[in-house]
């Protein structure tokens, strides 16, 4: 529990989620508290003297509160003019006049880049340096849809403290650098974020795997994302799927980062889907081209690698999580043309290592696929015996209502003689006793 006196330090910040809700309460416990957080990038200081650094970090702080406020009424109503609005290029003067001054350096550019629900942007070049900076829009002009302070992650109850924690809690990158922020209690005005610039020259970033981003740290309900980088904050909320104890989120990191590995190389290369394909039935690979040996090469060291983990302790809990994982990643509904594991790049090598399907209930299974059955194809011989379906007809057989059904399973069974004795019995009755 983070304490009401520690709340606005960035030590707490980059440890912590705080939401709009508690930072909320905490800001009316201390309103006079310190809002700001972050520090200067080392570009704007570095010839500076260090003493005369924290006055010339509030100075900077007081000039980025001051615009955030006299441009928070613009609106975008009028996409693509709002450049053009008179106070929004006083206040950009103003800015640049007054950074000039305090850096004492005079390579200091803005560019108004565009606006959202919920902020303006503004593209600020230092030297040979971008950044943005990022104001929050009052009440008035923020879209009303989507202008609360307690909005899903969203908002300047939100986004500034929660993009310093993003950035330092394993992002490795994917979440853009912040400098500068100004912590904002539900009726604070003066919001912003002093962030690293990014468009598309920069260096991509690759991003988070399927899996490991199934249990990260935040869910991204909004993602902004420009060359593998989220750019803002905006949408992210605590992720409850998130693993706290640490020796089993970093086994199972382990297992999830082969499984994104393995997903990559079948979303990328075709020849690696039919190899996996050979490889599950056990067929031996005869005259096969380079790349597809290559594929069969990737494919052998990621099963191999999935081996040895299974031997470490705790792997157990660990299988317990990805079964769920594969369940969510790979829903069967009735929505689907084809279930799962019929995706073509499902990890299908991997998932029979481990032992894990994601076929729900076979009484779910039978349910979806006799409504839907001109919508699904659900391969019921790969996961459940013959037994199994001959006990359910016993136990379940209507002709008229199990038609459809009944098909697939003589498809996919030899269950002739089977069904032909359900058949007699259903059209001879025994009599009541």
């Amino acid at each position: 529990m983070v304490s009401t006196e520690k709340i606005l330090h960035l030590r707490t910040i980059k440890k912590e989620y705080i939401t709009a809700e508690k930072l909320n309460r905490f800001r009316a416990k201390i309103p006079d508290g310190e809002r700001r957080i972050g520090s200067l990038s080392y570009d704007w200081i570095k010839r500076i003297e260090k003493d005369k650094i924290s006055d010339i970090t509030r100075s900077a702080c007081d000039v980025f509160e001051k615009f955030s406020i006299e441009i928070e009424d613009i609106s975008n109503r009028y996409t693509g003019k709002v450049d053009k609005l008179e106070n929004l290029k006083q206040a950009q003067s103003a800015l640049l006049q007054s950074l000039q001054k305090i850096l004492k350096r005079d390579d200091i550019d803005i560019t108004y880049v565009g606006s959202g629900s919920l902020k303006h942007c503004q593209r600020l070049d230092v030297g040979k340096y971008s950044y943005a900076i990022s104001t929050f829009k009052s009440e008035k002009s923020a879209n009303r849809l989507f202008s609360d302070y307690f909005c899903r992650g969203h908002g300047k109850g939100n986004e500034p403290q929660s993009l310093f924690t993003l950035f330092k809690r394993g992002s490795h990158g994917r979440f853009v650098k912040p400098f500068l922020a100004n912590l904002s209690g539900m009726y604070d005005a003066g919001g912003y974020i002093l962030s690293k610039f990014i468009d598309e020259n920069h260096p991509k970033k690759t991003e988070l795997g399927t899996f490991l981003a199934e249990r990260a740290f935040v869910y991204n309900t909004d993602p902004n994302i420009i060359r593998g980088i989220s750019i803002e904050s905006g949408g992210c909320i605590y992720n409850k799927k998130y693993i706290k104890d640490a020796k089993l989120r970093a086994l199972w990191t382990k297992f999830a980062g082969i499984l994104d590995g393995n997903i990559r190389l079948l979303k990328e290369n075709k020849s690696a889907v039919k190899i996996q394909g050979f490889m599950l039935q056990g067929k031996e690979l005869n005259a096969v081209s380079m790349e597809e040996r290559r594929a069969a090469a990737k494919l052998a060291r990621s099963l191999n690698k999935i081996k040895k983990l299974k031997a470490q302790q705790g792997y157990d809990e660990v299988k317990e999580l990805l079964k769920k994982d594969f369940v969510d990643l790979f829903p069967y509904d009735e929505h689907s043309v084809e279930f799962g594991r019929m995706i073509s790049w499902y990890p299908a090598l991997l998932a029979k290592e481990l032992g894990i399907n994601n076929v729900p209930d076979f009484e779910d299974m039978t349910a979806i696929s006799a409504d839907h059955f001109d919508k699904v194809k659900i391969r019921f011989a790969d996961y459940y015996p013959k037994s199994q379906i001959v006990e359910w007809l016993k136990e379940n057989y209507d002709y008229e209502r199990e038609r459809n059904l009944l098909k697939i399973f003589r498809e996919q069974y030899d269950i002739e003689d089977e069904v032909r004795e359900m058949e007699r019995q259903f059209s001879n009755p025994l009599p009541e006793q």
